[in-house]
C-alpha cells in the first residue's frame, strides 16, 4: 500500500516542481551564425548581385521578448527574453543564405538591386520539444522582372524540452530564421536569373 502512495508523492512533486520553474523568465541568445553553422563561401565573381538593406523590425514591445514558458497545460507562465539585436542576427542570416544561394552580396551601389524586408515575428516556444518560428515581409527592389514582395515563414522543431532551457529557445529560433531566409535566397536567385520579358502579343 506505502508503495502507490510514494508513487503519487513523487508524481505531485514533479508537477510542483515543474510548475515552480514555469513562472521564471528564461534568458536566450540569439546569435548568427549558428553553433557548427559551415563556413559560407563566395560566389564567383560572374555570379548576379544584391545590396542588403538592414531588416525594420516591426515586433510588438517589448521586442527583447522572443518567446514564452508554458506550464504542463500549456498556459504562458513567463517571458523568453534576450539581449541580442534581432535584426542583426536576421540581417546576417539572409547575407548569408543568399551567398549559398549563389548569390554576391556587394555594398550598396547605382544599378544593384535591393535585398530588405521587415521582421515581424521571432517567437519561440518550448512544450515537448523546443519550437521557433520566424516571419518576414521581404522585397527585392531592382526594376521589371527584378521586383518581389512576399511574406515568408520559417519554422523549425529543436532539441527535446527537458527544463525549458534558455537555450532552446535560441537554438530553434536561430534554425527558424535559417529557413526563412534559405526560402528568401532561393526567391530572389531565381528572380535574378529570370530571362528577360517575353513581348505581349497583340490581340
Amino acid at each position: 500500500m506505502a508503495r502507490p502512495a510514494l508513487r503519487f508523492s513523487l508524481v505531485l512533486l514533479a508537477l510542483f516542481t515543474a510548475s515552480g520553474c514555469a513562472f521564471v523568465n528564461r534568458t536566450t541568445r540569439v546569435t548568427w551564425p549558428a553553433p557548427g553553422e559551415p563556413p559560407v563561401a563566395e560566389p564567383a565573381a560572374s555570379a548576379p548581385a544584391v545590396w542588403v538593406s538592414p531588416l525594420v523590425d516591426l515586433r510588438p514591445e517589448p521586442r527583447q521578448k522572443v518567446g514564452a514558458v508554458r506550464n504542463l497545460f500549456g498556459m504562458p507562465t513567463a517571458d523568453v527574453e534576450t539581449p541580442d539585436d534581432l535584426v542583426a542576427w536576421a540581417t546576417a542570416a539572409i547575407k548569408d543564405e543568399l551567398q549559398r544561394a549563389g548569390v554576391r552580396v556587394v555594398p550598396q551601389a547605382a544599378g544593384v538591386p535591393e535585398v530588405g524586408g521587415e521582421l515581424t515575428l521571432a517567437n519561440g516556444e518550448a512544450f515537448f520539444t523546443y519550437r521557433g518560428e520566424v516571419e518576414l515581409r521581404a522585397w527585392l527592389r531592382g526594376g521589371g522582372d527584378l521586383e518581389f514582395q512576399r511574406s515568408i515563414r520559417g519554422e523549425a522543431t529543436g532539441a527535446v524540452n527537458w527544463v525549458a532551457a534558455g537555450e532552446g529557445y535560441g537554438e530553434a529560433l536561430t534554425m527558424a530564421m535559417k529557413e526563412a531566409a534559405r526560402q528568401l535566397a532561393r526567391a530572389v536567385a531565381a528572380a535574378l536569373k529570370l530571362p528577360a520579358p517575353h513581348a505581349v502579343p497583340s490581340s
